[in-house]
């Protein structure tokens, strides 16, 4: 899947609204944090000048407010990018169900019905991130830094031209590890498929093996292949870790 599959920007077409509101907290907070670290920066040269709590106080206060007001419009910026979500992820379910239980019956293309189970649960459940909080962040990727750089020369010239030659580091390391991450991604969707497939094989013979004494060895290579799944998911979760 890339960046910005043009499949699923379309996908999100309805909740528009929402993501849009999504950017305007985040570029309000993106303000925030500007103001907050001016003040506090404002704060912590004012008392090493040896002023007195009284002669910052003002700037103590406002600080405080700026930390209230940006956890309340991180918490807005959560609620809406969930409901777009949820949203849009919903659409997808019944799509899938539309398609595959009405206009094509099941079993006829040869995709196994455990990996369309897969695919309809943790697949779409997959996108939840990718819709709620990855578009918003995209907009703002490209809106916050440059004001923060035009912010920070404004305050220091030199400062804000060392940011400049920096930045464009970031993105070269972010897909050097995305590209990792995907193959990583994909080794866990593979095993997630097994198990599925497996574990749906096994409950649909569980007659027959409970017949032929065989239901023992099959917990085991259930237990095999999950731990297959445990592997691979733990991976990609300490790649997620360490990148961030």
């Amino acid at each position: 899947m890339r960046a910005l599959d043009p499949r699923l920007v379309r996908r999100a077409r309805p909740v528009r609204m929402l993501l849009g509101a999504d950017v305007a907290l985040g570029i309000v907070t993106a303000l925030l944090v500007l103001v907050q670290a001016t003040l506090l920066a404002h704060v912590v040269a004012r008392a090493f000048d040896g002023a007195s709590l009284g002669a910052v106080a003002t700037d103590i206060v406002l600080l405080a407010l700026a930390f209230a007001a940006r956890g309340a419009l991180a918490w807005g910026f959560e609620v809406a990018g969930a409901r777009a979500a949820a949203r849009v992820l919903s659409e997808l379910r019944l799509e899938l169900v539309a398609r595959r239980l009405r206009s094509q019956p099941a079993a006829l293309d040869g995709v196994e019905a455990a990996e369309i189970a897969a695919a309809g649960v943790q697949g779409v459940e997959g996108l939840t991130a990718y819709f709620g909080r990855y578009l918003p962040q995209v907009v703002l990727a490209c809106l916050v830094p440059l004001a923060v750089i035009g912010w920070v020369a404004a305050v220091d010239l030199t400062s804000g031209l060392v940011m400049l030659i920096t930045l464009p580091l970031v993105p070269v390391f972010m897909w050097l590890i995305g590209r990792y991450t995907e193959e990583r991604t994909r080794e866990r969707w593979l095993a997630l498929r097994l198990l599925s497939t497996h574990f749906l094989d096994v409950v649909r013979g569980l007659p027959t093996l409970r017949m032929l004494n065989r239901s023992r060895a099959q917990a085991d290579k259930i237990a095999e292949v999950s731990e297959r799944h445990r592997r691979a998911t733990m991976g990609t979760l300490r790649l997620a870790f360490l990148s961030g």
